[in-house]
């Protein structure tokens, strides 16, 4: 209840027109390189294209009514790798979860993963099916799977741990999809999609989850009424990250967080007062080492 309250009175209008209620709940933008497979024909990437977009946006994948505009939104974009063959799609993928910002018209990449093993097989007039108790394909494992990370995310976003049913549903399809096809699912690889859901259900990864929301509904969405207040909501928020690093060092979620959120926060800060600045700097460059000479730049 306090979650569907929240994106009430995030997405309410001036003036409410009397819309039907949509049976969508997502809305994926797919786009697809075929740089690297010039031998693939256009017209079964077309099919792909839009089948990915239809097996995602014309189902329902959760109980909450939702007006057209309030869909959840993500981008997917899959790069065909050398070696990809009609039927057979050895693939790299980027997810990128899509958060609009109260009051304005920005829109917030929330979070960012990139799939190194996205490898699925495809062919034309395909009919993707799906059953999340059983495999059904690669393909639609995929597809449902980074969907409720997409969904864990964003309700995440809008209530204290609001998204635990859908990683919850996230992780079961990952343990069904490794007794079926273990490559891309391994354990022991921790930059992989399994190591992704291990960390976001493990209670220890709920600081994080709870830094989304303070993060977003609680500064983002505050920024344009009180700018200073924000930045430090979200100084402390990010404070929550130091105690997982101290036994997740170089954590695919914490390093997928600010893979989205780096030119974001250079921007927060850069209108920061000079003490801000520099406390915000020191525990970037600690939290986030692949950007840290990015950051060097809010003190500029």
């Amino acid at each position: 209840m306090k979650l569907i309250l929240a994106r009430f009175l995030f997405y309410m209008l001036p003036v409410l027109a009397p819309f039907m209620l949509s049976a969508q709940d997502v809305e994926c933008t797919v786009t697809i390189d075929n740089q690297q497979a010039t031998d693939i024909p256009k017209n079964l990437i077309e099919d792909l294209k839009q089948n990915i977009q239809n097996f995602i946006n014309n189902r329902r994948w959760t109980e909450d009514n939702f007006e057209p505009f309030e869909r959840v939104k993500f981008n997917l974009s899959l790069t065909f790798e050398r070696g990809a063959s009609i039927g057979n799609y050895p693939s790299r993928a980027t997810i990128q979860v899509v958060r609009p910002i109260y009051g304005t018209t920005y829109e917030s990449v929330s979070f960012m993963f990139l799939d190194e093993d996205f490898d699925f097989e495809f062919q034309l007039g395909t009919q993707l099916l799906y059953n999340e108790n059983n495999f059904e394909s690669r393909l639609t494992s995929l597809l449902a799977f980074y969907t409720y990370v997409v969904l864990a995310i964003d309700y995440d976003s809008f209530s204290k741990l609001g998204g635990s049913k859908y990683v919850e549903k996230a992780f079961n399809i990952a343990g069904i999809a490794q007794q079926n096809v273990n490559q891309g699912w391994e354990v022991g690889n921790f930059s992989n999609k399994w190591a992704l859901i291990n960390q976001l259900n493990n209670q220890q990864f709920s600081p994080f989850r709870e830094m989304l929301y303070q993060y977003h509904y609680q500064a983002l969405d505050r920024f344009l009424t009180d700018r200073s207040q924000a930045q430090k909501t979200i100084l402390t928020s990010l404070k929550k990250i130091e105690g997982i690093l101290t036994f997740f060092n170089n954590s695919i979620v914490i390093r997928s967080f600010f893979l989205a959120k780096y030119n974001e926060l250079i921007n927060i800060y850069g209108s920061a007062d000079p003490a801000t600045k520099s406390e915000v700097v020191k525990l970037l460059t600690k939290l986030d080492i692949t950007n840290s000479d990015k950051y060097r730049a809010i003190q500029k």
